[in-house]
């Protein structure tokens, strides 16, 4: 994991949640929060979770790498990936951020995005591509598209693979549609005038 800010909660919570994730090693630039992360998240997961000394140190022989950071610059660069890594990039949300460099990029075999339109207009990591042709926003594949069938995904072990995800807002309106009618179900919560005038 880089980046250990409020996000990578739940960014890791996620991966914890769908894969046997045995061990965790984290960098951050900030040595304080880093600490306060690992030692809160080792005890959230029930899991081994070590600060690293450096993004090299972090990501060295590791399965999937999450990155969630708000940095201009590229924390993870092409020379430290290996054979078989997949890489969750969250942060690059706008086109002036960047979390990786254009060789980690171009390492990729897969590239997939959570919406086309969003990619256009937020993925700081893939415009620099785009702009020199390398990749077209069009071509992206999406993840709904991936997990169909529609588009192929990772097609060998050795693959470098790379899921840039930016949010849509209709995950948004799902999760709280669940969130409502779970909470109807078991009589949780309080209601609240939202969107009414009273009078004064």
């Amino acid at each position: 994991m880089i980046g250990a800010g409020h996000q990578a909660i739940g960014q890791l919570e996620a991966v914890c949640a769908v894969r046997d994730i045995r061990a965790v090693t984290v960098y951050s630039r900030n040595s304080d929060r880093l600490r306060g992360f690992c030692t809160a998240m080792e005890s959230r997961l029930g899991r081994s979770v070590q600060a690293a000394a450096s993004g090299a140190e972090a990501v060295r022989g590791a399965d999937i790498i999450n990155i969630m950071t708000a940095s201009a610059t590229p924390v993870l660069t092409g020379d430290w990936l290996e054979p078989g890594q997949h890489i969750n990039a969250s942060g690059s949300n706008t086109l002036t951020r960047r979390e990786l460099d254009d060789a980690a990029v171009l390492r990729c075999s897969r590239v997939v995005v959570d919406a086309r339109g969003t990619a256009r207009n937020d993925c700081g990591d893939l415009f620099p591509l785009v702009e020199m042709g390398i990749f077209h926003w069009d071509a992206l594949p999406e993840l709904g598209e991936v997990i169909t069938g529609r588009a192929p995904g990772r097609s060998a072990k050795d693959d470098i693979t790379l899921f840039e995800s930016h949010g849509m807002a209709i995950e948004d309106i799902y999760v709280s549609r669940f969130v409502l009618d779970t909470a109807q179900q078991f009589a949780l919560g309080v209601e609240l005038p939202i969107g009414t005038m009273r009078p004064s």
